[in-house]
């Protein structure tokens, strides 16, 4: 655009050229009539006193243009660095109408739901709502208002007294009868020799348990790295694994915590001696207690608490509820018994 302006005065310079060379080099007489060499004159002056104005106007419009854009890149990149609340919402009072404008909305709606979900109270995703009506997580928000909302009340005498007896205190060692969940992502590693059967069997445990979980925390197989560490393999190596092993047990895990949130976890199955139902029955045994379900009972024969030797390998309904009751936002690493009678009674 800016070579517009040149152009313009070039163009008017030979246009009065050639009407000097009409008149002063053929033979000093004029080619046209003198009519339609004033026509001419009056089009050059035209053209330099309207249209040559107009190109500079759009010149300085483009130019304008480019230095305005220039700013909005840098406040996004600004805004982007800081990733908050508050550059975001810096940059659209600046820029409601800029280039990123939609993409700074969105961050919003993110940094807002991830707050809420940090949080994990009917307050936080209350807030969000109020935020964001329509925001790209209003839907799940509303579920999770619904879930909390319906928490209080809504488990009965039997399996309060069941998590109660469950959830609180160790089946090995004498730590103090208190609340003990993750709160991080389970990160699975898996070692040693499964079978053919144990590792689908795994993966049919761990969708079981996300659903019950619903978010609260995600479990999940990797190839290295892992925080939650499950060897196959005889019993009699189970030492080799884990120096606070316990003999004779062909299941077995053992937690690390710290503030009473578990950050750790090793679990042991017994590759010999065993059937695939039984062990099918202690994959899920091991793995469910060591989400913070650590005590046995000898209440319920079918549950997979049961103390005695089974091979179930399927949850009791009372065996969701408390899975569930653990990883709701009420319950809290740390509680005690009267704590946690406060929230469900």
């Amino acid at each position: 655009m800016f070579g517009l302006v040149p152009l313009g005065f070039g163009l008017m310079i030979i246009f009065a050229g050639g009407i000097w060379l009409l008149f002063n080099v053929v033979k000093k007489r004029p080619i046209l009539p003198p009519i339609i060499l004033s026509l001419l004159a009056v089009l050059i002056f035209v053209f330099a006193a309207v249209v040559v104005p107009l190109l500079e106007t759009g010149g300085d419009r483009q130019q304008d243009l480019i230095f305005e854009t220039a700013l909005d890149e840098k406040a996004w990149t600004d805004a982007k660095q800081q990733n908050s609340v508050e550059s975001y919402t810096h940059y659209i009072e600046q820029y409601p109408f800029g280039i990123y404008s939609e993409q700074a909305e969105a961050a919003l709606d993110e940094i807002t739901w991830l707050s809420a979900v940090g949080d994990n109270t009917l307050q936080g995703y209350q807030q969000y709502l109020e935020n964001y009506p329509d925001g790209f997580y209003a839907e799940t928000a509303r579920n999770k208002i619904e879930n909390i909302a319906a928490e209080p009340g809504k488990y009965t005498t039997e399996e309060i007294e069941y998590f109660l007896e469950i959830a609180l205190g160790t089946e090995f060692g004498t730590s103090e009868p208190l609340i003990r969940k993750w709160e991080e992502p389970i990160y699975i590693e898996i070692f040693g020799e499964p079978t053919p059967a144990d590792l689908p069997t795994l993966d049919h445990i761990i969708s079981e348990l996300n659903l019950l979980l619903d978010g609260a925390i995600h479990l999940g197989v990797v190839n290295s790295g892992g925080n939650f560490k499950i060897y196959f393999g005889p019993e009699t190596t189970f030492s080799d694994y884990l120096d606070t092993y316990q003999p004779v047990n062909y299941g077995f895990f053992w937690v690390w915590w710290n503030n009473n949130v578990i950050n750790y976890a090793v679990m042991l199955i017994a590759s010999e001696g065993i059937t695939q139902q039984e062990r099918s029955h202690l994959i899920r045994e091991e793995l469910t207690q060591s989400l913070g379900l650590m005590q046995d009972s000898w209440l319920y024969t079918e549950s997979i608490f049961y103390q005695s030797w089974t091979d179930t390998t399927e949850y009791l309904p009372i065996d969701r509820a408390i899975i569930k009751m653990l990883y709701s936002p009420q319950i809290k690493p740390g509680m005690n018994r009267k704590d946690v009678l406060r929230v469900f009674e």
